[in-house]
């Protein structure tokens, strides 16, 4: 399966397909492959970030990014649970026809501390700077400061520096909204999703989180 690469250190994103419940997002990782099964970490909550159990026979859309960078998709259920060393999951090895490439490789999202300037909209055209706790070339999530906040649905601007392995830095500037705020031990942040961004500037994004997503896999590796 050239391109495809489905191997062990290989991080994947799962959308839960059961039938009356939301299509909510988790987040694991391959840790071990058999001759027809897939082995997975117990999968994270993408807002919450909690780990969570599933039983057997629960319906997934399952997708990664391959070695040429697309994202492949397949339907998978949880085939068994397994007692390794820690909790782990069995899910069928897909067969070559039931992979779908789709074309979504600004969603790729990698964990990754980034200077941010907010610039919000309001009368008293108030600014603030904080580091991202995550990127993607369709949007980010960022630290709220203790002395700041914002509002479900604002546009703001935001300017980020996008420092890469060759030395250079990039600066973008861009619209976003806030689709999603939370808490979580005792620090909010805030998820915004790019309103206006140019394609230049959004493909200088994509390739900070491509080059992020290899150096962790170089780490996993050593």
């Amino acid at each position: 399966m050239k391109g495809i690469s489905i191997k062990v250190g290989t991080k994947v994103s799962l959308i839960l397909n059961e039938p009356g419940k939301s299509k909510e997002e988790y987040y694991s990782k391959i840790i071990d492959m058999k001759e027809n099964y897939i082995i997975l970490d117990n999968p994270v909550h993408k807002a919450t970030r909690k780990t969570i159990y599933f039983p057997v026979g629960t319906s997934f859309n399952l997708s990664f990014v391959g070695d040429d960078q697309a994202v492949y998709e397949f339907s998978t259920k949880i085939a068994a649970r397994l007692k390794l060393k820690f909790p782990a999951l069995a899910v069928p090895m897909p067969k070559l026809e039931d992979l779908h490439r789709i074309q979504r490789r600004e969603f790729v999202r990698v964990d990754a501390i980034v200077d941010v300037a907010v610039h919000r909209k309001d009368k008293y055209n108030r600014a603030f700077t904080t580091v991202t706790s995550d990127i993607s070339g369709g949007g980010l999530s960022l630290i709220l400061p203790k002395k700041e906040s914002l509002e479900m649905d604002e546009v703001v601007d935001i300017w980020l520096s996008l420092g890469f392995i060759s030395g250079t830095y990039h600066y973008i500037h861009t619209s976003a909204k806030v689709v999603f705020i939370q808490s979580k031990d005792g620090i909010r942040s805030a998820s915004v999703k790019f309103e206006s961004i140019k394609t230049q500037e959004q493909q200088l994004i994509v390739s900070y989180c491509f080059e992020k997503q290899r150096e962790m896999r170089k780490k996993e590796y050593s």
